[in-house]
Formats: structure tokens, C-alpha cells, sequence
């Protein structure tokens, strides 16, 4: 009998991080650092109600308080050219790190080099189909001292097509990345 081996969408991004050297990593446990960006999760979990995952009309700004000052919501837009995302949603609290990028898409607001990665992260969080943890450093504007951890959960559209992603960030400059990566091995 043949093994078939399953494509694990947080094990290939983790692996492509460690190949291309992305100061990036996922964690599909939810161990989260930082327990409010569990506020998120928990919210979404409650707003499935029987489905795959909850529709953006159902996450409501009282539902996500706790955590709406540091939100960030994305629309995948499907192109000719290939998929694109748009920032639907930006926190003022992000602002001061990435300046306001709402209705801006990601391919002209962060530079090149950085795109592959970001394109990775709110990927691998539509194909994993569930809530995950990020933590990543903050590699944009020379603020390369910041690491962000993240909770990101899928999101459908009004048709139930799950096109975005929905995210509560942590940014803090008090653990440099090499300590908060020794810590992930």
C-alpha cells in the first residue's frame, strides 16, 4: 500500500520560511503569547454557527472590542494577472507602524521583496480553513526591531466563499526576534 502524504498548507509555509529566510513563522496550537488575541478566536469559533467558518457580516465591532483598536481585515481578489488582496479594514492602533493601507491593495502598499511573504501568511490562512498564530518580525520602514504576534481566521463573503482574512495583532519592540525564534524550536 502506498502512503498518501497530505499537503499540510502550515507546514509548507513554514518551511518556505525557513528556505527563503523570512523572519516569519505559523502555529496552527494557538499558543498565544499574548492571551487576548484569543478574544478573536473565540469569536470566530462562536460565530460559525454549524459552518466552515463565520462570514464577515457576522464578527461585529462589539463582538471584537477587546481586540478592534489592533484589527486588520483583507479581501482576496481574484485578477487576471492572479490573486490580490485588498486591506478592507485597518485599525487606527496599526496605523502608527504600517500607516493607514484601508482600501489599499498589498502588492502597492509594501515593497516587493516583502509581498511573497505576506501573500504567504493571509494564503496559508485561507487554505488552513481555521484560526492560526503568526509571529513574524515587523521587516517594513526600518522597524525591523518590532515582532508582531498575530491571531488570523478565514472569513467568507456574503455568498459564503471564504475570500478574506481577519487578524488581531500584539506589536511590541520588547523581545528581539532571535529570542522569540530560539523560543520556536
Amino acid at each position: 500500500m502506498v502512503a498518501v502524504l497530505l499537503h499540510d498548507p502550515v507546514e509548507a509555509m513554514n518551511a518556505q520560511a525557513r528556505e527563503l529566510g523570512w523572519p516569519t513563522h505559523c502555529d496552527a496550537s494557538l499558543s498565544f503569547d499574548k492571551l487576548d488575541l484569543l478574544r478573536l478566536v473565540t469569536v470566530w469559533q462562536d460565530k460559525r454557527d454549524g459552518r466552515a467558518i463565520p462570514s464577515r457580516g457576522d464578527l461585529t465591532a462589539r463582538d471584537l472590542k477587546d481586540v478592534l483598536n489592533r484589527t486588520l481585515l483583507f479581501e482576496r481578489i481574484e485578477a487576471p494577472e492572479g490573486r490580490r488582496y485588498r486591506v478592507r479594514l485597518m485599525a487606527t492602533g496599526l496605523t502608527r507602524i504600517w500607516g493607514d493601507l484601508t482600501g489599499k491593495y498589498v502588492d502597492e502598499a509594501v515593497p516587493a521583496k516583502l509581498l511573497p511573504r505576506w501573500h504567504a501568511f493571509l494564503d496559508v490562512t485561507l487554505a488552513a480553513g481555521r484560526p492560526l498564530r503568526f509571529v513574524a518580525r515587523v521587516d517594513y520602514q526600518q522597524k525591523d526591531f518590532l515582532v508582531a504576534e498575530i491571531a488570523a481566521a478565514p472569513v467568507s463573503d456574503d455568498l459564503g466563499n471564504p475570500t478574506m482574512v481577519i487578524c488581531a495583532l500584539n506589536v511590541s519592540g520588547d523581545t528581539p526576534w532571535e529570542t522569540v525564534l530560539s523560543r520556536l524550536d
